[in-house]
């Protein structure tokens, strides 16, 4: 039984030692097997390109070429292409789908029709019940009429009746009245009546009277006043007037004039504060490139970041270019600037320069390999710099001054 667990035990360890040796394959291939490319170029009359990369003997494998003003890209895996985008895509499925949708569509369209018609040609309850209010006050406005009508042919004899009753009633009053002695009481309302109308037309008399004798009186003091003294008025009045005029055009000016130099001063005060803060600013920044441990930091991203791009430039080169702007004084000036790339490259680069003419032909072919594991350890080894950790905490430092 002891044998037995060993075994399985021992074909578990085979196993993981396996699979762990297939991680450490697979990953010592990502990092030493290095991707390569390589580029092809050439301008004058017409434009070309043509550039690859394959990794791994060409298991991976991605082609990119520009001819005759076709763009292609192809990336293929294992043989399998995963991308073409001149590869056609498949329009009979397209359009198998396009039909269906529309068809679905279609569909619901004529549901929707038909649920309409239904509710149209079915009668609600509502609808129902208005039909059967509006027949109820048919009937009654008809009872309506027909009351009115049997009123107004009663009405004459009513009224005729109404009328000889009162008769009947004021004759029989006055009986009553002569009877119990009511005519003295009449007699004197009626006495207090006119005394009290007597009185009223006096006083109206009197009032009309009074106001006849000032009438009479007002020219007579008209007269006495002379009219130098109207018109002096008149003339002041209309001065006074004239000077509350002014007064209020100055003050509104006086306030024009307050806003404009309220606004003035804010916008004056807005520039100085700006002015100030990008003064601020640059002090700050200016501090932050003179020190010390930050310049450090920056030496050391830099030349890590030369070594990174002095891998990933290509290794050969060939190029030659024939080029000339039309001038000769700005032909010999960027003469002067590509002579720079002598130095990385010598003899593989030929440039020859025209001075009379305006062009710019060439080919240009350059090959290079990119290998991960000289990539990561440029990376780890500035990630894990000093200089380059003290140089973040400035920056964010600085970030937050700002």
């Amino acid at each position: 039984m002891l044998h037995i667990l060993l075994l399985i035990f021992k074909i578990i360890g085979i196993l993981l030692l396996l699979i762990l040796g297939l991680l450490i394959l697979v990953l010592l291939t990502v990092l030493l097997v290095p991707l390569r490319y390589r580029l092809v170029v050439e301008h004058g009359d017409a434009f070309y390109l043509k550039g690859r990369a394959h990794w791994l003997l060409y298991l991976i494998h991605a082609e990119v070429t520009h001819i005759e003003g076709v763009f292609h890209i192809r990336l293929r895996v294992l043989g399998f292409i995963l991308f073409d985008n001149l590869k056609p895509k498949g329009p009979k499925k397209k359009k198998e789908k396009i039909q269906k949708k529309n068809a679905k569509v279609r569909k619901k369209k004529k549901r929707r029709a038909l649920e309409t018609k239904e509710k149209q040609d079915k009668p609600t309850v509502s609808q129902n019940a208005n039909e059967e209010s509006i027949g109820m006050r048919l009937e009654k406005e008809s009872a309506r009429t027909e009351l009115k009508e049997e009123k107004a042919d009663l009405e004459p004899e009513v009224n005729i009746d109404l009328k000889q009753e009162a008769k009947i009633n004021l004759n029989q009053e006055e009986k009553g009245d002569l009877r119990k002695g009511a005519i003295p009481d009449r007699l004197a309302t009626e006495s207090t009546l006119v005394k009290q109308l007597e009185k009223d037309t006096e006083d109206s008399g009197k009032a009309r009277e009074k106001n006849e004798k000032s009438s009479e009186e007002t020219p007579n003091r008209r007269k006495v006043i002379p009219k130098v003294f109207y018109q002096a008025g008149s003339f002041f009045k209309k001065l006074y007037q004239l000077l509350i005029r002014l007064l209020q055009i100055l003050q509104r000016i006086i306030n024009k004039i307050k806003q404009i130099y309220i606004k003035l001063k804010d916008r004056i005060k807005g520039i100085l504060a700006t002015l100030s803060n990008v003064k601020r600013r640059w002090n700050l920044i200016y501090d932050f490139l003179q020190e010390e441990m930050n310049k450090e930091g920056f030496q050391a991203t830099w030349h890590s970041v030369k070594r990174l791009l002095k891998h990933i430039m290509p290794t050969k080169l060939r190029s030659t270019l024939i080029f000339g702007t039309g001038d000769p004084c700005s032909t010999g000036q960027l003469l002067g600037l590509m002579g720079i790339l002598y130095s990385f490259y010598g003899d593989r680069i030929r440039i020859t320069p025209d001075f009379q003419n305006k062009r710019m032909e060439g080919k240009h072919e350059a090959r290079g390999r990119i290998r991960m594991l000289t990539v990561l350890i440029i990376v780890v080894k500035l990630l894990m710099d000093k200089r380059f950790k003290q140089l973040q905490r400035n920056i964010i430092i600085l970030k937050e001054a700002l």
